[in-house]
């Protein structure tokens, strides 16, 4: 194959990789490239965000220029690279990122090119949970006063539910479809275990706590209104699904929908034992 022929099908292929997965709802790269090619993209598609895998990105600059089609007169438009992107599918390198074209006064008619490299992952979910799994392990470990400050050791019973959970987490991954990344894991001074994930304008933390045995919650995420801010004791795994579902899924609508059901579901619970107590 001449260097010309191999060209046409480098960007033949090149452009048959590009596509909107409307499954997903995310951007779609396809294999690894090399160069400086011209990317085709719908105008006013947003490309959105998801809490699932991340992967390395290597670039060697902060903005590429993206060709827009299904205009009259073609334009470029001028894009912020992510600082950091997820992916979904090792194989598909499907990419997910939270921007919006930008037009660009300087560029109308010109094809941009955007030049960067895809590396696979630099770390799977299993290898993820594994380090939550041993900074739990590491935690057991510590004795009284392991902050300097009087706290206590931390009990068994809350790291026996700490790794429950985080078993439950990764059922969940697979068998309900709420792909949750691990959470940072941290010590409690009174003897518990906390959780806390955090993306974008979400935080979602749970204090798995000691004497009485509780689990508390604390949800929080940006509406239109306002700050929102739920925060209670989960009184089963029900709930605590429903406040992953609205971490992954990323709307604020949803964080108000899991407390109404959390809700219910508590006010029920309270009419059952009063209709039969033991």
């Amino acid at each position: 194959m001449n260097s010309k022929n191999w060209d046409n099908a480098h960007e033949n292929n090149f452009f048959k990789s590009f596509e909107i997965d409307r499954l997903w709802s995310v951007f779609s790269y396809g294999p690894l490239f090399w160069g400086a090619r011209a990317i085709s993209y719908q105008p006013e598609e947003e490309i959105l965000e998801s809490a699932t895998e991340p992967f390395q990105l290597i670039d060697n600059i902060s903005k590429g220029n993206i060709l827009l089609k299904g205009l009259e007169t073609s334009s470029s438009s001028e894009v912020d690279l992510p600082e950091s992107a997820w992916f979904v599918d090792a194989n598909r390198k499907i990419i997910i990122g939270s921007l919006k074209p930008l037009l660009s006064r300087d560029l109308t008619g010109v094809m941009g090119s955007w030049q960067r490299k895809l590396l696979p992952p630099q770390w799977t979910v299993k290898e993820k949970f594994n380090e939550a799994f041993k900074k739990i392990g590491h935690i057991a470990t510590l004795g009284s006063n392991w902050d300097s400050y009087g706290s206590k050791p931390i009990e068994t019973d809350c790291i026996s539910r700490g790794i429950s959970i985080l078993k439950d987490l990764l059922q969940w991954r697979e068998e309900a479809g709420i792909k949750i990344v691990a959470p940072f894991v941290a010590p409690l001074s009174n003897g518990g275990i906390q959780f806390e994930w955090e993306k974008g304008t979400r935080y979602f933390e749970l204090s798995i706590l000691p004497k009485p045995s509780v689990i508390n919650y604390l949800a929080m995420d940006e509406a239109p209104e306002g700050e929102m801010v739920i925060e209670g004791s989960l009184k089963s795994q029900d709930g605590l699904k429903d406040l992953l579902f609205w971490f992954v899924d990323g709307a604020a609508e949803r964080l108000t929908e899991a407390w109404k059901m959390m809700t219910e579901r508590s006010k029920h619970s309270q009419d059952e034992y009063r209709n039969n107590p033991r």
